[in-house]
């Protein structure tokens, strides 16, 4: 794993983005991937736990991607706006930010903007500024609690969507109850059809591919052919099913939504399966660090997913669409 890159003074980033300048110019050496990752000092949305999270995530991130990263704290807002006029020089491929004052914001969230820089802000709009994403966790939530935001976005995918019903199937983990999800959307599902419900040895990937390739293998295919919704208790679940439905090929599949649980939308583009629409409900603290996966999905240039990376975070959930492959 690469050693962490922490940089707490704006001396620093000076000196640093002209050593890089200087050697970009004279070595010709291609630039490693950056991210920025700008904090509150003190916020009751970000306590210690979830900055050391995010600190062990950039690391990692750091270690697998070679990703350089700059993650800094501040007091108050002019601080952090002092520091972005800086590091619009560093050329960072992402900032992650919450502003210490989203009123005091605007000048330098859109200087990043205007650098054609990505713009990822947790939790603190900023009047005037359209980020590449934003989370809107709020408080809080059990995973039954996210049923209820589930199940609505899915009554509503079918409405755009023109779907006549919901024909779904449900991938539930074996003896683990600590989400509760899948039941929970489905219980509040107006008139839907649960084709199967599908008893998943754990909550692994390997798990759900096999349980739904066994369905596959096992169904008529006039009932398969009207399938159009999956439900996994798990994101990891969930790309198990995709890419059991990718590998079928002994009839037509309509799948045309996947709904998940964790936040981990990132996942997603290792499935080669395309086409769908992909949304995954989580709690505050799973956000942040999916928000973190994000800026190194685009500081690496993964275009997987449509635009960009992740069309929109709000709201508790991620709706991810995947580009026909």
């Amino acid at each position: 794993m690469m050693k962490k890159r922490m940089i707490c003074f704006a001396a620093a980033v000076l000196m640093i983005t002209g050593a890089l300048l200087a050697c970009g110019c004279s070595c010709n050496q291609k630039v490693n991937p950056k991210i920025a990752v700008l904090l509150p000092s003190s916020d009751e949305l970000l306590d210690e736990g979830m900055k050391a999270e995010l600190n062990s995530t950039l690391e990692s991130l750091s270690g697998q991607y070679g990703i350089e990263y700059i993650m800094n704290e501040y007091a108050t807002q002019a601080e952090m706006n002092e520091f972005i006029n800086i590091l619009v020089g560093w050329k960072p491929n992402a900032v992650v930010m919450m502003p210490v004052d989203a009123d005091e914001a605007a000048d330098s969230a859109n200087l990043i903007l205007d650098a054609e820089l990505a713009l990822i802000l947790l939790d603190k709009p900023i009047v005037g500024v359209k980020p590449t994403a934003l989370t809107f966790s709020g408080e809080s939530r059990t995973y039954e609690e996210l049923a209820d935001d589930a199940a609505a976005a899915i009554q509503v995918f079918k409405t755009e969507n023109k779907l006549e019903n919901i024909n779904c199937i449900e991938l539930v983990s074996k003896g683990d109850d600590s989400k509760n999800f899948t039941a929970s959307v489905n219980a509040k599902l107006d008139g839907a059809e649960v084709i199967a419900s599908l008893e998943c040895a754990d909550t692994t990937y390997e798990s759900a591919k096999e349980a739904v390739k066994a369905w596959l293998d096992a169904t008529d295919r006039k009932v398969i052919e009207k399938l159009n919704v999956c439900i996994a208790d798990d994101d990891a679940m969930a790309r198990g099913a995709m890419d059991a439905f990718h590998e079928y090929d002994k009839g037509k599949l309509r799948v045309k939504l996947i709904v998940g649980a964790g936040g981990e939308a990132d996942v997603y583009g290792q499935s080669k399966l395309g086409g769908a629409t992909y949304i995954t409900y989580a709690a505050q603290r799973d956000l942040y660090i999916a928000m973190l996966e994000y800026a190194a999905d685009i500081a690496v240039g993964n275009t997987t997913f449509d635009t960009a990376a992740l069309n929109e975070y709000e709201c508790r959930y991620a709706v991810v669409t995947m580009k026909k492959k």
